[in-house]
């Protein structure tokens, strides 16, 4: 919002539920909605206009989700970890590789409509740590108030060896 001249003083962010989002616009509540997969395609289909990708600007390559663990199992538990890490680079490469893999799956957790998984737009998934990226999420949430104090993502890595 900022690189379309908006200041972030300017903007009242509400969270909310991501199924309770389309009411609360239809409703007037908020002015636009942020959405992730499905909900995006859903209200797509909707009739609803896409005024912006979700990861635009400075959010561009933005990691979306991780895995963590407590340092105490790190610590005592390093194989199963690098166990872990392996599977996951190969399941990701699997899924960035066959997106029917994606759209097989999302049924066996989601009660989503057969057509409505044929139009979702499917993620990238990544296994690599990108730890530049990790930091400066660090950075943009300390310049927001989200934290109170910075902190090192490289002190909260497992380092497969």
């Amino acid at each position: 919002m900022e690189a379309a001249g908006e200041s972030p003083e300017d903007i009242n962010l509400v969270e909310m539920p991501n199924p309770d989002m389309r009411s609360a616009l239809d409703s007037g509540s908020v002015d636009a909605i942020w959405q992730v997969e499905p909900f995006q395609t859903m209200a797509a289909n909707e009739g609803y206009k896409r005024i912006d990708n979700l990861f635009s600007g400075e959010m561009e390559g933005a990691p979306v989700a991780g895995w963590v663990t407590t340092e105490e199992f790190a610590e005592e538990n390093p194989e199963i970890l690098r166990a872990f890490q392996a599977a996951m680079s190969e399941s990701t490469q699997e899924l960035n590789d066959d997106g029917d893999i994606t759209r097989d799956l999302v049924p066996t957790f989601t009660m989503l409509e057969e057509d409505l998984i044929e139009d979702m737009e499917l993620p990238q998934y990544q296994s690599d740590l990108d730890l530049e990226w990790l930091q400066r999420m660090v950075e943009l949430m300390e310049g927001y108030g989200m934290l109170d104090e910075s902190f090192s993502i490289e002190d909260m890595v497992f380092e497969a060896e």
